[in-house]
């Protein structure tokens, strides 16, 4: 008899084990809860059952996800570096070093996806990665042609896809090509391919080889010397020509800003004028409000935004720093000579395809 007692006892465990991992939860609750983790503590629990791993690869779940990410700047120093993270969520500010898998040079960031040039400045051969899932995705190889090249990677939320983006011609020596655009859907379909899209008849400068400003799924490319914004909608892959706000452009910059392109000028030891381009396709600057920054801040470069706008990060000489506009307060986030990259990061489970080559960890 206690033989059979301890058998029964046996069943009765084994049937505890097999039973799901959380039969009173609804998806529902799922999200509520696993919204609430460091998307690294994500990545690693997907696995556990085909029901969390649905769940945190639901494109509503990375879109709630990623409003309670960390964000912040990342920099490298040079191509082949590893990536220094500087998180600034909460205001508590602390750093640390993420190993890029691949050794290259970051051209363009997005969600926390990474476009990664490989093999030097001139290379063809490019890869999107998560730095916080480690998972990464091989492009086909670019069309060879010389002249400047700008890359860009962005979201557009209408087709809910991520495209990159290429610029490329200009001048070199006695030689000149005329402008051209390539762009590359990363999640749309299962077959990755570089389209050529038509691009306006205007001459690249050396402003068009500067890294662009990708914003709520436009791509802008300031062009000072001709005083316009030339503008890529990614959605239906048109330009538009712009101009600039009819400002003095000293003494300020252009950024992103919440969902729009935005040009921070200094108006005073103290003060800040923020334009946003309401409507790039009928070209429409509007003041939308002045920020007072309690420093004299008339050396500082505005690089990019967080919170809406509510956070903003500058360089100033050799040093980042942070100025929240709702605390008025200012917070030196790192060293920043010698920078070969830096720009916006956020921790993420955003996944470059559906398919992904997922790195051994």
């Amino acid at each position: 008899m206690a033989k059979s007692t301890d058998e029964d006892q046996e069943k009765q465990e084994d049937m505890k084990i097999k039973k799901p991992i959380t039969p009173h939860l609804s998806d529902d609750v799922m999200i509520k809860i696993l919204t609430r983790l460091r998307a690294k503590e994500l990545n690693q629990i997907r696995y556990v059952c085909k029901q969390w791993n649905n769940i945190i690869r639901d494109p509503y779940f990375i879109k709630q996800h990623s409003l309670n990410s960390e964000y912040g700047v990342i920099v490298q120093i040079s191509p082949g570096d590893d990536v220094r993270f500087i998180n600034m969520k909460g205001g508590n500010i602390y750093e640390y070093n993420i190993d890029t898998i691949l050794k290259g040079g970051i051209v363009a960031t997005c969600d926390g996806l990474v476009l990664l040039q490989l093999d030097g400045l001139w290379s063809l051969k490019f890869y999107i990665i998560n730095l916080t899932t480690r998972e990464n995705l091989e492009l086909p190889l670019c069309s060879e042609r010389p002249g400047r090249e700008s890359y860009a990677i962005d979201y557009i939320p209408s087709r809910n896809e991520y495209k990159v983006a290429r610029l490329l011609g200009g001048e070199e020596g006695d030689s000149k090509w005329d402008l051209a655009c390539e762009v590359l859907i990363v999640n749309g379909c299962d077959k990755l391919q570089w389209k050529s899209i038509d691009a306006p008849d205007v001459d690249m400068t050396k402003c068009f080889g500067y890294r662009p400003i990708s914003v709520n799924g436009v791509v802008y490319w300031v062009e000072y010397p001709r005083h316009m914004v030339l503008c890529l909608d990614l959605s239906d892959d048109k330009f538009h020509q712009t101009p600039l706000p009819k400002i003095s452009l000293s003494k300020g910059g252009f950024i992103g800003m919440g969902n729009y392109l935005s040009f921070l000028k200094y108006t005073a030891p103290e003060d800040l004028d923020v334009w946003v381009l309401k409507d790039f396709c009928k070209g429409e600057w509007v003041k939308q409000q002045t920020i007072s920054v309690r420093s004299k801040i008339i050396e500082c470069m505005p690089i990019c935004s967080f919170e809406n706008g509510d956070v903003i990060v500058f360089r100033k000489r050799k040093t980042l720093w942070a100025y929240n506009a709702k605390l008025q307060m200012w917070t030196k986030l790192g060293n920043a000579e010698r920078i070969y990259f830096w720009g916006s990061h956020m921790s993420s489970i955003v996944f470059p395809k559906a398919q992904c080559t997922r790195s051994v960890m």
